[in-house]
């Protein structure tokens, strides 16, 4: 029995290494040697969940996203700098390689140091609008910390993040107010649909300059829920881009600190839990569907079980047109459950959809009738979720046409997909 500690130790391994689908892999620029100190409970809670942490400055020579040809970390935490840029080896194009290259990455901003605009262009690219001074925070009359910020009223306190729609999953939640500190505006734009607001500030709140002298602000740049404090961008391969506004939201000062709100009483924030969840999603932790096996049968071979599987009925190789087929889907969310989904056949031009209701929490089945067409058809799964799944499982079926004595073969693709960020 003296190899049964090492089989466990490789078994608690195997779970750590297990969180994030993406892998563990975490490269955090910073300029400042103190910054391991400041984020010091935030870089355990990372650890913690299995990530491995490389500190790197932006000057150093060895730094390098890639290496032969593929990625050297899994994430990237950008944490603010004073320099003018993170230097060649962080360039927006290289940026953008490792993102197209299924890498996730997190930014955090900080007005006491200005935006590169390196960093300011490649959001402008994403549709992510910063003001043209890099430096103007959220300023709230009504919503702030009256502890901290009884003067400048520059440390939002904020409820919960919402989901966008109520049918959806909100992966945010938190119990207690989250204290933002002179978080920086961003300003999302309309036309790409790959962009979400995690956060957004309330309809009081206005964005400011802090280096302006003026008491009042004339023409601000972005106001009320135009404001976003935290947003993100999900790209179609499914990697994810945010955008924290405020890092010292990350700091261990912040993490359980006393709070209060005009007129209310004092209390502690979320802000910990509030970091655990958003780097949670970022890092491909939660927010990310599994899918385990793809089983199908006609469905006049009666109920799944052990005679449909010895009589050679389950995955059958080849359907004809307008059979009836019965398709269920075990399907393994990571990190949070709670997800409905729907199945269909697509073809070039139309969609095909049904509902599916879970039979068991990760089991969801498809009666679908073979159409009639000429078109490829293929089996879409879509899943209502925070994320599209970094995993695809296809099963590629034949189906075949009988006319005029003339057989056409076409396909099934069974595929995983979800309708947006949240």
């Amino acid at each position: 029995m003296h190899w049964f500690p090492h089989i466990f130790c490789l078994a608690l391994l195997g779970l750590v290494q297990a969180l994030s689908s993406s892998g563990n892999r975490v490269l955090v620029v910073t300029e400042q040697v103190s910054d391991k100190e400041k984020y010091s409970q935030f870089w355990s809670d990372l650890e913690g969940r299995g990530h491995r942490l490389s500190f790197k400055s932006p000057k150093d020579d060895t730094l390098a996203l890639f290496q032969h040809g593929d990625r050297a970390f899994d994430h990237i935490m950008l944490l603010p700098t004073k320099l003018k840029g993170f230097g060649p080896s962080l360039a927006p194009s290289l940026l953008l390689q490792f993102v197209n290259k299924d890498g996730n990455i997190l930014l955090a901003l900080s007005a006491e140091s200005p935006v590169p605009s390196a960093i300011s262009s490649l959001l402008l690219e994403l549709d992510i609008h910063l003001p043209p001074d890099r430096v103007s925070i959220t300023v709230d009359h009504f919503n702030y910390d009256t502890l901290s910020a009884s003067e400048k009223h520059d440390v939002l306190l904020l409820p919960q993040p919402s989901a966008l729609r109520k049918d959806l999953k909100n992966f945010f939640s938190a119990d207690r107010l989250i204290a933002f500190p002179r978080a920086v505006v961003q300003e999302l734009g309309s036309s790409s649909q790959l962009l979400t607001p995690i956060v957004r500030a309330p309809e009081t709140a206005y964005s400011f300059n802090p280096k302006e002298v003026a008491e009042t602000v004339e023409d601000p740049f972005a106001v009320g829920t135009q404001i976003s404090v935290v947003s993100s961008m999900q790209a179609r391969n499914s990697a994810r881009f945010t955008i924290l506004g405020s890092v010292e939201l990350l700091e261990n000062a912040w993490f359980d600190a006393k709070v209060k709100v005009p007129g209310g009483k004092e209390v502690r924030t979320s802000n910990r839990e509030f970091a655990k969840y958003l780097s949670a999603w970022t890092f491909m932790e939660t927010g990310v569907l599994k899918v385990g096996k793809v089983e199908h049968h006609l469905s006049k071979s009666g109920s799944r079980n052990n005679s449909v599987i010895r009589t050679g009925h389950l995955n059958p190789t080849i359907y004809r047109i307008k059979n009836d087929v019965v398709s269920p889907k075990d399907q393994h969310p990571l990190g949070r459950r709670g997800s409905s989904g729907s199945l269909g056949f697509c073809r070039h031009s139309t969609l095909s959809y049904q509902n599916t209701p879970s039979i068991i929490s990760t089991l969801f089945s498809f009666r679908p009738k073979i159409p009639y067409n000429w078109n490829s058809p293929c089996y879409l799964l879509s899943i209502d979720s925070i994320s599209n799944p970094s995993q695809k499982r296809r099963t590629v079926l034949s189906l075949v046409h009988l006319f005029a004595y003339r057989t056409s073969m076409a396909s099934f693709l069974f595929e995983s997909t979800t309708s947006g960020p949240f």
